[in-house]
């Protein structure tokens, strides 16, 4: 017979929809995010395998993205340390929002301005046109304003209960974020379009640069559309956040895929001569800018001598160096 000494206290229990309302997106997303960890470190050790003597801006923002994504993967082991080990069973702690969203916040935001940063400059080294540059720099600055005062609100409206709150700050982030993702993309793809040579690497370059805008920019667009209507569905779970998690390694993935696009630093030093067309052309050792030729009369099936320096060939960087050139046609 029992006494009630044997009798062990009953601990309350949380209700199953609040469990999976809070920490089960908390644990899907950390497994996609986690593959899309690894992806982006295969491609960053690729990077430095092909990119290894590569300097200037590109290389500090690659390790700029790495630290970012060590510290965003650290933040979500700890929430769902807290969650599901410390405060397990505590709806007290189940309720907010604790100082691990910060920190979440703070990663994915300089991991969406990074991608913004990197695409843009990327496209006004192609396009040289500033006047679209800047619509572009505006729209992912709004982006940046709108992250910025979502992680303050998060700080003051803690409860999930209050998270309708945060409905004008989080629609003002993730639809700025999707809308630069779109245009950038479609400024991209504008510009490979209009390239047009005869040369089948060339076009082969270009294909594929317009895979990389299309898809990259619309991966990205799609989840912050998804976490935005998430939001708003259902602002008081965790379906948000889950997309969320998952944000920040797509933008760094989408770095690193279009860096090693490049042809790798050996590849580039075959010959000082590379014969181009004095029309939009993608240089043969780069994977990326392109001229926009002269629009002065010069017949497209004229070729130039475009003699590149061994220096620039050596470091391979087709982003910020500029090759020294004789003829018509200018290589960037």
């Amino acid at each position: 017979m029992s006494t009630t000494e044997d009798v062990v206290p009953m601990v309350p229990k949380v209700p199953s929809s609040l469990t999976n309302a809070v920490i089960g997106p908390l644990l899907i997303g950390s497994y996609v995010n986690c593959i899309a960890w690894g992806l982006v470190l295969g491609q960053m050790w690729t990077y430095y395998t092909r990119f290894s003597h590569e300097r200037g801006w590109i290389r500090n923002l690659v390790i700029f993205i790495f630290c970012i994504d060590c510290l965003a993967i650290c933040d979500e082991c700890a929430t769902l340390y807290l969650y599901s080990v410390t405060h397990w069973n505590d709806p007290a702690y189940l309720s907010v929002q604790g100082p691990t969203y910060t920190v979440y916040v703070v990663t994915q935001c300089l991991g969406v301005a990074s991608m913004h940063a990197f695409l843009i400059a990327r496209y006004q080294i192609l396009s040289k046109k500033l006047y679209i540059t800047i619509p572009l720099a505006a729209v992912a600055s709004l982006a940046f304003i709108g992250q910025i005062l979502l992680m303050w609100s998060i700080n003051v409206f803690k409860n999930l209960e209050d998270r309708p709150k945060l409905t004008t700050y989080a629609y003002l982030y993730l639809a700025s974020a999707a809308a630069a993702d779109v245009l950038v993309a479609i400024a991209l793809s504008f510009e490979l379009v209009r390239v047009k040579s005869t040369f089948r690497r060339t076009r082969s370059i270009v294909r594929r640069l317009l895979v990389s805008a299309i898809t990259t920019g619309s991966v990205t667009a799609t989840i912050a559309i998804l976490a935005l209507t998430t939001f708003i569905a259902r602002p008081s779970t965790n379906l948000a956040v889950g997309f969320g998690f998952c944000i920040g390694r797509m933008c760094s993935l989408t770095v690193m895929l279009n860096l090693n696009m490049r042809k790798p630093e050996g590849q580039s030093r075959v010959s000082n001569q590379v014969n181009v067309t004095t029309e939009n052309t993608i240089p043969l050792d780069s994977g990326f800018n392109f001229t926009q030729g002269r629009n002065d009369g010069i017949p497209a099936a004229e070729h130039n001598i475009v003699h590149v320096d061994n220096k620039d060939a050596r470091d391979g960087d087709s982003y910020d160096g500029r090759y020294d050139s004789k003829g018509s046609s200018t290589i960037i």
